[in-house]
């Protein structure tokens, strides 16, 4: 009782505001989330089968959205389930898609963390997967590799035609674009990578909050903090 949001901050989001919501993006790509975006999946729809990228924490989560896809695209089954790297919070709800049937798509890293992951241990012979490396492709998503001091086999997505890149803790920026104060140097490395390797984007979808960052943002925070591209 001794605590209050302060003057200017807020207001909370009510439960209500927590339902996920679908919104196409682009030709075929479509972006699940809720109000406060806490976590930001993206659907590529490919004939009769969708590709989901970032799996939400928990199986709970993850059947929302599995029944979301469900009444939206009755047709259509859910193919792939794509893992950005194998932090617990990326990977935590895997088990629903596993259960479903969907193909887990990894790299070597993540996919040796998944089959270890004590979460799983009862359930692990449930699990498909297929190893995403450095520049493969699945459909209309190129799969990037950067080293980085995040995660080892930590990857991103890079959707030519649409001009999207879907990440996960390479790079966040709040939602009115304020530049951080601070500049990890896993975004660093992502911004030079994005840079060296001539990814032209219109959008970042980051995983967690501001799913659509755009390139002007980018290059302002890049220059805060260290210098011009």
């Amino acid at each position: 009782q001794h605590q209050e949001i302060p003057k200017g901050y807020g207001p909370l989001i009510e439960k209500s505001s927590q339902e996920l919501s679908l919104k196409k993006i682009a030709n075929n790509l479509y972006l699940v989330t809720t109000a406060s975006a806490g976590r930001n999946v993206l659907v590529n729809v490919q004939g009769n089968d969708l590709i989901i990228f970032g799996a939400p924490i928990s199986d709970q989560k993850s059947q929302k959205t599995i029944t979301l896809l469900e009444n939206e695209f009755p047709r259509k089954k859910i193919k792939y389930v794509y893992v950005t790297h194998a932090h617990s919070d990326h990977i935590g709800g895997l088990r629903a898609y596993a259960k479903y049937g969907a193909t887990i798509l990894a790299d070597v890293h993540s996919i040796e963390a998944i089959k270890t992951f004590p979460r799983f241990e009862q359930d692990i012979e449930l699990f498909k997967f297929n190893e995403i490396k450095h520049l493969s492709t699945v459909a209309d998503a190129t799969f990037h590799i950067p080293g980085n001091s995040h995660a080892k086999g930590q990857s991103i997505v890079y959707f030519t035609d649409p001009k999207i890149i879907y990440e996960a803790d390479f790079l966040e920026v709040p939602f009115d674009n304020t530049l951080p104060s601070q500049m990890p140097k896993v975004t660093k490395t992502f911004i030079e990578y994005v840079r060296k390797h001539k990814l032209q984007y219109s959008r970042i979808v980051g995983h967690h909050r501001n799913n659509d960052i755009k390139p002007a943002i980018v290059n302002a925070y890049y220059a805060k903090h260290v210098g011009s591209l």
